[in-house]
């Protein structure tokens, strides 16, 4: 269900806040506290599945939420002395790397995409290259532990272009998530804003 595996992915949200907090000392204030409890509480009810097994796959995904959470850590100690710009392309050039090793040892080709090559590209361009550049800028003026919570928006933006370009209609549930998101994203930065 990938409902339940996007639920479980946002487990990286809560390590990389303890990570934060824990090693880097950031702190929150009352109402940025607040926020944060919001926009989980939004993220929970959009995604919470109740029919949950402890299947190989679903540790898979806790291992997937753990390990991105202590990679933020690493990226904002990292975009602290680096450029994003470098940072976004020697990290992409890696993960490049390592998937043109992985493909041959697997004896298949890059080139088998056919008619989703657009699809491909625009995945590539939107995903690791224009969204983790804005978010590793993002971490270079703020928390990482907040920029995650911010982050946490994404499921209303999702819902918006799901209308928009397919026509899906989000659910009530969804409709309320993503109310408490984006509520616990105005108290998040309102509680910053109020900080400065």
């Amino acid at each position: 269900d990938p409902t339940v595996a996007a639920f479980i992915s946002r487990l990286q949200t809560l390590v990389t806040v303890f990570l934060g907090v824990l090693f880097l000392k950031e702190r929150f204030r009352a109402v940025e506290a607040f926020g944060g409890l919001i926009m989980v509480g939004g993220v929970v009810v959009i995604r919470i599945s109740f029919d949950v097994t402890l299947s190989y796959w679903f540790w898979i995904m806790v291992a997937s939420g753990v390990l991105f959470g202590v990679t933020e850590i690493f990226a904002k100690q990292s975009v602290r002395n680096l450029h994003p710009i470098p940072l976004n392309f020697v990290r992409n050039s890696i993960i490049a790397v390592f998937f043109v090793v992985w493909v041959l040892l697997k004896n298949q080709s890059l080139f088998e995409l056919g008619s989703v090559w657009p699809q491909v590209i625009a995945i590539g361009i939107g995903g690791p290259l224009f969204s983790r550049l804005c978010f590793l800028y993002a971490m270079r003026h703020i928390d990482v532990s907040k920029a995650v919570l911010v982050n946490q928006m994404q499921p209303v933006f999702v819902a918006l272009i799901a209308f928009t370009t397919l026509g899906m209609i989000p659910s009530l549930r969804e409709w309320i998530g993503g109310v408490l998101i984006l509520a616990g994203c105005v108290a998040l930065i309102g509680g910053r804003k109020n900080q400065a």
